[in-house]
C-alpha cells in the first residue's frame, strides 16, 4: 500500500512539473511575441490579474475567432492541460473550454457544408433557434434545463427525439460557455477591485 501511495505521489509530482514547464514555455512565447492561442489562455487562467485580462480579454473571444486548423490545434493543446492540471477548479475550466472548442469545430465544418450545399442551411437555422432558448440564463439555470431535457428523453413519450437530443447537446455546450463567461466576470471584478485598492 505504501509503495502504491508513493507511486501515486510521484506521478502527481511529475504531472505538476510538466504543467509548470508548459506554463513557463507559454510565458516565454508571449514575451517573445510568438504566442499561440493556448499560450494566451494558459497565461490568462494561471495569472488572473490585470495583465492577463488586458493581453487576451475573454477566452471565448479567442476560440470564436479561430479557423478550423487553429481550432483543432487548440483542442489538442487544451487536452494536454486537462490531463496535467489536477486542480478541480482549473480542470472544470479546461473541460468547459474543450467542450466549446469542439462545438466551434463542428460549427465551422457545418458552415463549410452550407457553402457547399445550401440545403444544409435548414439545420443551421434550427440550431440558431435552439441557441436562442439559452440566452440570458445562468449556468445553474442551464443545468436545470439540461436535467429536464434528459428526463424528457428518458420518458420516451410522443416527442421528436432527434430534436430534443440536439437541444440537450446544445444545452451542454451552453452550460460550458456560460460558466466560462461567469468566471471571466469574477476575474474582471477582482481586477477592478485590486485597481481601485491601489488607487486609494
Amino acid at each position: 500500500k505504501q509503495w502504491y501511495q508513493r507511486r501515486v505521489r510521484g506521478q502527481e509530482q511529475e504531472g505538476q512539473f510538466h504543467l509548470e514547464q508548459a506554463r513557463i514555455r507559454s510565458e516565454i512565447r508571449i514575451k517573445d511575441s510568438r504566442e499561440n492561442p493556448i499560450d494566451l489562455i494558459a497565461y490568462y487562467i494561471y495569472n488572473a490579474d490585470n495583465t492577463a485580462v488586458e493581453i487576451m480579454g475573454e477566452p471565448l473571444s479567442v476560440v470564436d475567432n479561430l479557423g478550423l486548423d487553429d481550432l483543432e490545434d487548440l483542442q489538442a493543446d487544451i487536452r494536454v492541460y486537462m490531463d496535467l492540471d489536477k486542480n478541480q477548479t482549473e480542470k472544470i475550466f479546461w473541460t468547459d473550454l474543450e467542450i466549446v472548442c469542439k462545438e466551434q469545430i463542428r460549427l465551422v465544418n457545418a458552415r463549410m457544408k452550407v457553402d457547399q450545399n445550401p440545403r444544409n442551411s435548414i439545420n443551421a437555422a434550427v440550431n440558431g433557434d435552439v441557441a436562442n432558448i439559452f440566452k440570458g440564463k445562468t449556468s445553474s439555470q442551464l443545468e436545470d434545463m439540461h436535467k429536464g431535457i434528459q428526463e424528457k428523453l428518458k420518458k420516451q413519450g410522443p416527442i421528436d427525439v432527434s430534436y430534443w437530443e440536439n437541444v440537450a447537446t446544445q444545452a451542454h455546450v451552453a452550460i460550458s460557455r456560460t460558466r466560462l463567461q461567469e468566471r471571466h466576470q469574477q476575474i474582471t471584478k477582482k481586477k477592478d477591485y485590486v485597481a481601485r485598492s491601489k488607487a486609494t
